[in-house]
């Protein structure tokens, strides 16, 4: 038997609550959550799509098999 995925997302920008909500959405996958290191776009979002978030990157990875990452090209490694 396979695992299912456990598949998070890295940032909630515009494009990112995209990723989110269609992800949450996927049957094939777990939708671990989403890491944004801005608090109140955090909860926003947290809120509006009923979904887990995480304040760090790290406590995303720990919950996550793979990740979209999601933020401007300038911070995909910082």
């Amino acid at each position: 038997m396979t695992k299912t995925p456990r598949i998070g997302v890295v940032g909630a920008g515009s494009l990112g609550f995209h990723h989110i909500r269609i992800l949450r959405d996927l049957r094939t996958i777990h939708f671990s959550g989403f890491a944004e290191t801005k608090p109140e776009r955090r909860k926003e979002v947290e809120k509006e799509l009923r979904v887990r978030s995480h304040s760090t990157l790290d406590a995303l990875l720990d919950e996550s098999d793979a990740v979209v990452i999601v933020v401007p090209t300038s911070a995909h490694f910082s």
